[in-house]
C-alpha cells in the first residue's frame, strides 16, 4: 500500500482556543463554557506506528495552547467570555498626539493670519494717507509764487520715520518755507511720527524763471512706516504750473535807415521790474557793422545792471530809459538788427533767463563818402606793450559825383591816464601836416587827445573832387615803464575812431565815422640771448649763453621758453636758473623752460647754460633754433607769443698765440 501524506482539514476562520483540560479532583466551572474543538468527520487515516506518533504530539500541543488561552481570556469568577462578541480595538498614542498637535498648529496659525489680516485692511488702505501738492496753474515768469504740500492721516495707526522730498523744476529760485529744510538745496523735511488722525503741511514760496510759454513740473514724495509694519512705504504728488509772459516791458525803438558812417541812436525803455526781484540786467546786441561810440549810462561788460530805485517800493509802475549811440560801417548786410533784452542771473551766477525782449531792424544804405582808419597796419583791434610806436593812416575819399566842400577830418584818441597823465606819449608826437590837438580829461582813468586837421593843414578837404582822397600819417609812441608807472593803471585799452565833418549840397553839417580800434596795452616782456665762444678743457668749442627774461608792466603767468639744439652736442646748465624749473630731452635735444609766476617786483629771470659741440659738421649753420616765448598778462588776461632770432653757429676763435 503506498504511503500517503496526511491531510489537514479546513477549521473555522475564526477559532477558539479549546478549553483546558480539568483536572482530576478540580471542580468544574460555572458560566459559559468555550465549546470545545468540533471533531473533524473525516479522521486523517494512520498507517503503521509512526503516524499514530504524530498524531499524538499535534493532540497535545493543542491541549497545551487551549489551556493558556483559557488562563488568559478566564473571568474572575471562572467563567469565560463570548469570543464572538469581542471588539478588538488597537491604540497608537504617538500617533494620536501627533495629529493633535499639528490640528492645533494649523488652528493657531489661522487664527494669527486672520488677525493678521483684518489689522492691516484695517490700519493700512490705500488712503490712509491723504498726499496733495498744491501750487498755480498760471504764473509770470519771475512773479513770487507759493506750492503748499499737505499730508493726513486718516487711521488710529501711527506712521513713523516719515520724510518729505520736494523736487522744483529748473529755474526755480527759493526763496522761504514754513518749516526749515534739513539739506541746503530747501527740498528735504524730516517729518517724525505722523501721529493717528495727525496732519500737517509744508509751504515752498520762490520765483519761477524760465521761458514764457513752458511749463513748470513738481513732484513730491513722502516715505513712511506704519506702526508694526516692516516695510516702508511711498506716496507721490505732482503738479503743474505754466509760465506766462513777464510783468516787466522792454522796449527797443531806433531809425528804421541810416547811412553807413552817419551816427544813428537807440533807446530802450524798461518798466514793471520791481517786482521781479533777484539781479536784473539789460544787454543790449548789434551786427558786426555796427559800431558803438557812447552808451547811456555807461555800459560795463556790455550790460546795464537795472538797481531797483528806492521807490521802487510804491504802485507805480517804473520806467528807465538807456541810450546807445554809434554808426553803420558799410552796408553789406541790406539790413541790420540790434537787439536788447532783459536777463535774469541766478544767485549762483551760473544761470541766466531772458524774461522779455524786444528787437527793430534799420535798413543801411550806401555813402557817397569812405573814410578808414588803420594802425601799425590793421583796421581790426590788436594788442600792443608799453613804448612801442603806433603808426597811424587816416584815409577819406569821395565816391560821388559832387564836390565835398569843407571838410574837416579828427582822430579821437582815448587811453588810459594816471593823475591825468595819458599812456600816449603825445610831447613824442610825429604829424607832418601839424594838426590842432586838444585834451580832455574823460574820467579818473581815461584822458582823450583829438586831432583835427582842417583845409588848413591840408589843403584838399577845402574841395574835396569827385574821386579824390585826403590821407593823413602820424606817429605816436605809447610811454615805457621807465617813465611812466603803468602798474597803477586801472585799464589797459587804447580806444581809436576817425570821423569826417563835412557840407552837403544843401548846406547841412554831416558827419561820417570810422570803424573803431581797439588796443590792449599788455605786459613789456621782452627776451634776450646772451653768447660767447671759447675752447674747453678738451679743445672743443663751447658755446656760454645766458637768457633773459625781463618784464615789468604786469604780472606774468605761465612763462615758457623753449627751443631746439642741433648737431652732436654736449648740454649742461653751468648754473641754476634764477626763477622755474627747466628741462633738456636729449634725444630730441629740446630745452625747455618754465616759470609758473613772473611778478613785476622781478623784473629780470636768467638761465645760463652752455653748449659743447662734439664733431663739427661742416654742412650745419645754426647751433640753438628761434626761441619761443609765450605768457598770460596776469591782467588783461592776453595771451603773449613771440619768436627770438636763432643763434647762428659762430667760427670759433683762434686759439691763442704760446
Amino acid at each position: 500500500m503506498p504511503e500517503t501524506t496526511p491531510k489537514r482539514h479546513s477549521t473555522p476562520r475564526a477559532r477558539l482556543p479549546a478549553s483546558p483540560k480539568r483536572q482530576r479532583g478540580e471542580p468544574m466551572r460555572q458560566g459559559k463554557t468555550t465549546p470545545a474543538r468540533p471533531k473533524s468527520t473525516n479522521p486523517l487515516p494512520v498507517d503503521g506506528e509512526e503516524e499514530r506518533s504524530i498524531l499524538s504530539t499535534t493532540a497535545e500541543t493543542s491541549a497545551n495552547i487551549s489551556r493558556e488561552l483559557t488562563n488568559i481570556y478566564q473571568e474572575p469568577d471562572g467563567t469565560l467570555p463570548d469570543m464572538k462578541n469581542i471588539t478588538v480595538k488597537k491604540s497608537r498614542p504617538l500617533l494620536n498626539f501627533l495629529i493633535g498637535l499639528l490640528v492645533l498648529g494649523v488652528l493657531s496659525a489661522g487664527l494669527i493670519w486672520a488677525k493678521f489680516l483684518w489689522w492691516t485692511s484695517s490700519a493700512i488702505t490705500t488712503d490712509a494717507l491723504n498726499f496733495s501738492l498744491t501750487g498755480p496753474s498760471k504764473i509770470a515768469v519771475g512773479a513770487t509764487t507759493t506750492y503748499t504740500i499737505s499730508y493726513i492721516n486718516t487711521e488710529k495707526v501711527s506712521l513713523h520715520n516719515a520724510t518729505l522730498n520736494v523736487y522744483a523744476p529748473d529755474g526755480f529760485v527759493f526763496l522761504a518755507s514754513s518749516a526749515p529744510a534739513e539739506n541746503a538745496g530747501h527740498n528735504e523735511w524730516r517729518l517724525g511720527t505722523i501721529p493717528p488722525y495727525g496732519r500737517g503741511a509744508i509751504s515752498i514760496t520762490g520765483r519761477p524763471y524760465g521761458d514764457a510759454g513752458s511749463a513748470f513740473s513738481w513732484r513730491a514724495f513722502i516715505h513712511y512706516q506704519p506702526e508694526k509694519f516692516n516695510s516702508t512705504l511711498e506716496q507721490v504728488a505732482s503738479t503743474i504750473t505754466n509760465l506766462t509772459a513777464s510783468e516787466a516791458l522792454l522796449s527797443l525803438t531806433g531809425p528804421a535807415v541810416a547811412t553807413v558812417g552817419s551816427p544813428v541812436s537807440y533807446s530802450i525803455k524798461v518798466k514793471n521790474f520791481q517786482n521781479i526781484g533777484g539781479r536784473l540786467a539789460i544787454k543790449p546786441s548789434w551786427p558786426g557793422n555796427f559800431n558803438l561810440t557812447s552808451s547811456s549810462p555807461a555800459l560795463v561788460n556790455g550790460a546795464w545792471a537795472l538797481l531797483t530805485p528806492p521807490e521802487a517800493t510804491t504802485t507805480a509802475p517804473l520806467e528807465m530809459t538807456y541810450k546807445i549811440t554809434g554808426a553803420f560801417t558799410s552796408a553789406s548786410e541790406v539790413s541790420s538788427t540790434p537787439l536788447a533784452a532783459a536777463l535774469y542771473t541766478n544767485l549762483d551766477n551760473k544761470s541766466s533767463y531772458r524774461l522779455a525782449e524786444s528787437a527793430v531792424t534799420t535798413a543801411v544804405e550806401n555813402n557817397d563818402l569812405s573814410i578808414s582808419l588803420a594802425i601799425n597796419g590793421t583796421t581790426k583791434d590788436f594788442d600792443s606793450k608799453p613804448g612801442e610806436m603806433l603808426t597811424i593812416t587816416l584815409q577819406v575819399k569821395n565816391n560821388s559825383a559832387r564836390d565835398i566842400k569843407n571838410a574837416a577830418l579828427k582822430l579821437v584818441l582815448d587811453a588810459p591816464s594816471l593823475k591825468k597823465q595819458s599812456l600816449l606819449d603825445w610831447a613824442a608826437i610825429s604829424d607832418p601836416l601839424d594838426g590842432t590837438i586838444i585834451g580832455e580829461q574823460r574820467s579818473d582813468s581815461i584822458r582823450r587827445g583829438t586831432i583835427v586837421w582842417t583845409s588848413k593843414q591840408l589843403p584838399a578837404l577845402a574841395r574835396l573832387k569827385p574821386g579824390a582822397a585826403a590821407i593823413v600819417d602820424l606817429r605816436l609812441p605809447i610811454k615805457s615803464t621807465a617813465n611812466f608807472d603803468v602798474t597803477a593803471l586801472g585799464t589797459s585799452t587804447i580806444s581809436a575812431l576817425g570821423s569826417l565833418v563835412f557840407t552837403d549840397t544843401t548846406g547841412a553839417n554831416q558827419s561820417l565815422s570810422s570803424a573803431p580800434i581797439g588796443i590792449t596795452c599788455s605786459s613789456d616782456l621782452a627776451f634776450e640771448s646772451q653768447v660767447t665762444t671759447a675752447k674747453n678743457d678738451q679743445d672743443k668749442t663751447q658755446f656760454n649763453v645766458n637768457w633773459l627774461i625781463t618784464n615789468s608792466a604786469h604780472e606774468l603767468q605761465d612763462v615758457v621758453v623753449s627751443a631746439s639744439l642741433f648737431g652732436d652736442i654736449t648740454f649742461a646748465e653751468t648754473a641754476s636758473s634764477s626763477l622755474g624749473s627747466v628741462v633738456f630731452n636729449q634725444p630730441d635735444k629740446n630745452l625747455l623752460w618754465t616759470i609758473p609766476k613772473l611778478p613785476t617786483s622781478l623784473e629780470l629771470a636768467t638761465l645760463p647754460f652752455s653748449v659743447v659741440i662734439n664733431k663739427r659738421n661742416p654742412s650745419q649753420t645754426i647751433l640753438i633754433s628761434k626761441v619761443h616765448i609765450t605768457a598770460k598778462d596776469a591782467v588783461t588776461g592776453k595771451k603773449l607769443d613771440f619768436l627770438s632770432e636763432e643763434l647762428p653757429l659762430a667760427t670759433p676763435p683762434p686759439a691763442a698765440t704760446p
